[in-house]
């Protein structure tokens, strides 16, 4: 073992120790399951390019944890890393890219170096900020799961290089995190909605936390996710690969339905007639039987849509195409407004990560923040729009809870509370009220009775919130049970946001709506061109590996087309698990298109005999 790979393991297990004894969930479940993913990967090394896929969209517990920053997806990049740097480090060769790739990647690397010292310049709201969408450290954030893609991607490289068949382990991934994510979004739909109500308001964010301000996140993801599934029609005539294509994107389909997400039906579609027009343009004796199944899997695609548009809410969402446009129109103006005028904002941009405290100078933006009054912990929220700052609560249907608070507001303002059956994005069957506050600013002590759901197997949230407008603190939340049972965790702030999680239902105030443009104002002209080269070289890369007869690179390149898409109209990149996704696909595509090998034996076959 070399000192480097000594080293690169050792700060893997640096890391995931460190990230393990702040989990605000208790460290033991995850840490069993970390320390049992390291030990599958030491015997098995190359697993990590169909676990990881799987694992970074489908693990998300920020509504219970309070995390930001990071993400239990975090570990188990830790992990990986470390494992593979004693069993399975890259060489040199592993990480050489040819001339317009490296050109690419070069000119993105140095646009998001520039733009994230940008972004650190950009002050934060006077008297701080405890939102890190408002934050410096927000750009950081943002460029995290970028770097990570990119220090992996070398051992997926060599793997690649020894015994060609990385992409498919790759898609095989994908494939198993399309199941995990449309398994978990309808049993969300399933839980708040029903299996047959198409006429109810209600969209689904599945395991996306990063969507409680909103965001097409899932959608996206599942349009990049559904053209991989063709790897489970290259394995040869085993019995059991078409059922798994049609559960698979049955199971993917229907969650698209399900988003009610005209972008995500558009980048669908898209992703999928590129796919098929790829697997034919690839001119294989496997291309007929591949694309027949292809159109049958757009055939299902078409029907369940086609339920979803029957129903009257998605009815409701086509009528209302010329209006979300005006308003999208009108965002994109916005933000483009915060761009600056000189040569140097013009080509660099803002800064990553900044829309949100750009955003605040022109007084468009909520805040919250948390600090002390007289050693107390106080979380003050202000803005133009509520926030919504709960916990998930475990409390018993129809129980009868009281919540008590210390509360002051500045200006007359009042404090919300509300429990609610509530994931992320919707809240039913609510019960809350407003508490006044004292009119000449001193801390106020209320008290208000609550009643839990009566419906049983749904999420329990508490809320609190302020006034639209009004700056309001409120301390020492304390929400008991008929026993005198104490159902919040951290309801002091002692230990900062720990299990605190906040929601917004101002969604378009929260970004562009326009991965381009979010590009463009943050990076500049030189970081949106950068992104474009970059995609356009893993597309190419795509392209040339299809024409070598590797069928499977078709997926790659009708993500990327589906992708392009999504860009149009929503802002991505903003959510951690997908940017990794994102540029994994883009990686995987690159590595795919370098190499001349084939794979020649079956995938479970090479993982037992090739470690």
């Amino acid at each position: 073992m070399s000192l480097a790979g000594r080293l690169v393991a050792a700060l893997g297990v640096a890391g995931v120790m460190a990230l393990l004894w702040s989990y605000p969930l208790g460290p033991w479940a995850l840490g069993v399951a970390v320390l049992a993913y390291a030990g599958v990967l030491w015997r098995w090394p190359a697993l990590w390019l169909m676990l990881l896929p799987a694992i970074v969209p489908s693990v998300q517990l920020a509504p219970w944890t309070g995390w930001m920053m990071f993400g239990e997806a975090d570990l188990f990049m830790l992990a990986t890393l470390g494992v593979l740097a004693v069993r399975r480090p890259p060489g040199l060769r592993d990480v050489r890219l040819s001339r317009g790739e490296g050109i690419a990647l070069a000119g993105f690397l140095a646009s998001a170096a520039v733009s994230l010292l940008l972004g650190l310049q950009v002050n934060e709201p006077v008297g701080g900020t405890s939102d890190l969408y408002m934050s410096a450290w927000n750009g950081v954030r943002l460029v995290k799961p970028l770097v990570s893609a990119l220090v992996l991607l070398p051992f997926a490289a060599r793997r690649e290089r020894e015994h060609g068949d990385a992409l498919e382990l790759f898609a095989c991934g994908m494939v198993l995190g399309l199941g995990v994510v449309s398994l978990l979004a309808i049993g969300e739909r399933v839980a708040f909605v029903g299996w047959s109500d198409f006429a109810s308001e209600y969209r689904i964010a599945g395991p996306f936390a990063s969507m409680h301000v909103g965001g097409g996140h899932i959608g996206a993801y599942l349009a990049l996710a559904l053209p991989f599934t063709v790897v489970l029609l290259l394995r040869g005539r085993r019995a059991w690969a078409l059922p798994a294509f049609l559960v698979s994107i049955v199971l993917g389909v229907a969650a698209l339905g399900l988003t009610f997400a005209r972008t995500a039906y558009g980048a669908g579609l898209v992703a999928a007639g590129a796919t098929a027009i790829a697997m034919l343009a690839g001119r294989s004796r496997r291309s007929v039987p591949a694309l027949g199944a292809l159109v049958l899997a757009l055939a299902v695609c078409g029907a369940l849509i086609g339920s979803a548009l029957s129903g009257e809410f998605m009815t409701e969402r086509l009528r209302q195409l010329a209006p979300d446009l005006a308003t999208r129109t009108a965002n994109w103006r916005q933000g483009l407004g915060l761009l600056g005028d000189g040569a140097v904002d013009r080509l660099f941009g803002m800064g990553i990560g900044t829309y949100l405290r750009l955003a605040d100078r022109i007084g468009a933006a909520s805040d919250f923040r948390l600090g002390a009054d007289d050693g107390v912990p106080v979380l003050t929220l202000r803005g133009p729009v509520p926030l919504y700052v709960g916990q998930k609560v475990a409390a018993r249907p129809g129980e009868s809870l009281t919540l008590n608070l210390r509360a002051r507001s500045a200006g007359g303002g009042g404090v919300g509370v509300a429990l609610c059956a509530k994931y992320l994005l919707y809240s039913t069957d609510c019960d809350g009220t407003r508490l006044a506050t004292a009119p000449d600013g001193r801390w106020s002590t209320v008290s208000a009775p609550l009643t839990v759901p009566a419906d049983a197997g749904r999420l329990i949230d508490l809320s609190v919130f302020a006034d639209p407008g009004a700056t309001v603190q409120v301390a020492d939340l304390h929400l008991t049970a008929p026993g005198g049972a104490e159902l919040l965790r951290n309801g002091g702030f002692a230990d900062g946001m720990r299990r605190w999680f906040f929601t917004s239902d101002n969604h378009v105030g929260w970004r562009i709506l326009n991965q381009y443009l979010m590009t463009l104002l943050e990076s500049g002209v030189l970081g949106l061109l950068a992104l474009l080269m970059l995609f356009a070289m893993a597309a190419a890369s795509a392209a040339r590996a299809l024409r070598r007869g590797r069928l499977v690179a078709a997926a790659p390149l009708g993500a990327l087309a589906g992708l392009a898409v999504s860009f149009a109209f929503d802002a991505v990149l903003e959510a951690p698990a997908l940017a990794w996704t994102i540029a994994m696909t883009a990686g995987m595509a690159m590595i795919a298109g370098q190499t001349r090998t084939r794979q020649t034996a079956g995938i479970g076959r090479a993982l037992i005999r090739r470690r």
